[in-house]
């Protein structure tokens, strides 16, 4: 006989599932709805990205490149992972840089008006005067007639020294790929060279670059070590710091084990050292909040740089940090926070910061030239990974940076203008070596003399 119990249990049992089944197809029924509502094609004043483009590579290169070269971004059309939802205008985009860099700079100054910053700490600039002089030729040889100045990007295809990269072989891809096109053969110029090599920062006549000489800059740093921290971006500056200074290879265990390395050698001049750790949002943390069973999230890699013994040993901070989804008001706390923390303990140590340029989607496209003119600000609105968002917070970051005695060094400007020499295949943000970040050194080198006072301001 069967106990009533049991059947009731059953019953209770099989109703149960049923009810289960009953709302899972509700459910799928609700979704389908709306899935197929958000895919529906709008008018062409408001376009949307099919939703089978998010599936694709941004970096990836097209499969049939369009044959009439475009201006910027190269092929951004087929391929916006995350397209804004309303796009702003030109005019309200600029207002929002504006008002952002505005609110920066009120935000900066109240919270460093405690240590009474005179000059540049760190440098022989003293003075207000001094300081807005040296301002205004460093804009003179980093700003093109868009922005302000009069610098550009020159052909040249006269033989000369390049600098010679000895370490990471990511960055020699360009050259392998020259040598497999096109072997030995020259042209019958003496110099076979890929072609994103042969174009130079040219700046202006009143304010020219000088090339860089080892010595002199061993001379100007006078046994201080350097400190390179941010991005993976602010590791090829790493690279092209010891490039220029070393004869020979040096041991490097990638961007996240990375030592010092020795940049100027006694008895010719003081020991001075380099070291790159990388902190993408330039973060105050003392441990690594980013960890996965022991190991640094590749997302976000905040290795802590600003502790007593690295301040201490590094007299002169490099800087910068990647574009971010933050709002622009956490951004510029964020910033803030990190320059207080330096200036509150070192407060002479030399502070430079380096500005973030864009990168290039479609940089496998052949043929890439430098660019004529900078990307609007409609072209910046379709550009993944946030890169859009790097101009607005580049003005964030130098109003914060200039209220608390550094040097903001805009690279952005001319490295906006150079979809060609990149690495490529899925990387069209870094570049090969030699190349367009060739013209960091060269003006980093000469912020150094002026910072030094071997160049009148």
């Amino acid at each position: 006989m069967t106990n009533p119990i049991q059947q009731c249990s059953h019953g209770s049992y099989a109703r149960f599932l049923v009810y289960l089944v009953f709302l899972f197809l509700a459910y799928q029924l609700i979704h389908t709805f709306f899935t197929s509502q958000s895919t529906t094609p709008q008018s062409e004043e408001n376009p949307t990205v099919h939703p089978e483009l998010h599936k694709a590579n941004p970096l990836e290169e097209p499969s049939k490149p369009d044959p009439t070269p475009a201006r910027f971004p190269l092929h951004i059309s087929k391929v916006v992972p995350h397209p804004p939802t309303t796009k702003l205008s030109s005019q309200e985009r600029t207002r929002l840089e504006t008002f952002a860099a505005r609110n920066a700079r009120q935000a900066a100054e109240l919270t460093l008006s405690a240590f009474n910053l005179t000059g540049i700490p760190g440098s022989v600039l003293a003075t207000a005067d001094q300081v807005r002089r040296f301002r205004f030729r460093l804009d003179c040889f980093t700003s093109t007639a868009e922005t302000g100045g009069g610098a550009r990007w020159v052909y040249d295809n006269t033989p000369r020294v390049l600098v010679r990269h000895l370490q990471e072989p990511i960055y020699s891809r360009c050259d392998k790929r020259h040598i497999e096109a096109h072997g030995d053969e020259d042209g019958g110029s003496g110099w076979n060279v890929r072609e994103s090599v042969k174009y130079v920062w040219s700046a202006p006549s009143d304010c020219p670059l000088k090339p860089i000489n080892r010595a002199d800059w061993c001379q100007m740093l006078d046994g201080r070590h350097v400190l390179l921290a941010g991005d993976p971006l602010q590791f090829q500056l790493h690279e092209m710091w010891v490039d220029i200074f070393r004869d020979g290879p040096v041991v490097c265990f990638g961007e996240l084990n990375c030592k010092d390395h020795t940049i100027c050698n006694p008895p010719n001049h003081k020991d001075a050292r380099v070291r790159y750790l990388r902190n993408d949002i330039l973060s105050t943390v003392r441990r690594n909040p980013e960890l996965a069973d022991g190991h640094p999230d590749v997302r976000t890699v905040q290795l802590p740089w600003i502790t007593h013994n690295m301040l201490a040993y590094y007299p002169i901070a490099i800087l910068n940090r990647s574009p971010s989804p933050l709002s622009d008001t956490d951004f510029a706390a964020q910033l803030i926070d990190t320059v207080r923390a330096i200036r509150q303990d070192y407060p002479q140590t030399l502070l430079l910061y380096r500005n973030t340029p864009v990168g290039h989607p479609g940089c496998n496209a052949p043929d890439l030239v430098p660019l004529v003119h900078q990307p609007t600000e409609s072209e910046l609105q379709d550009l993944p990974y946030h890169w859009g968002e790097a101009k607005r917070q580049n003005a964030i970051a130098k109003e914060i940076i200039e209220a608390a005695g550094g040097v903001y060094i805009d690279v952005a400007t001319m490295t906006n203008m150079r979809p060609d020499g990149h690495i490529g295949g899925q990387d069209c943000l870094r570049y090969c070596i030699p190349g367009p970040l060739d013209a960091w050194m060269l003006v980093l080198y000469n912020v150094f003399r002026m910072l030094n006072g071997l160049d009148e301001v």
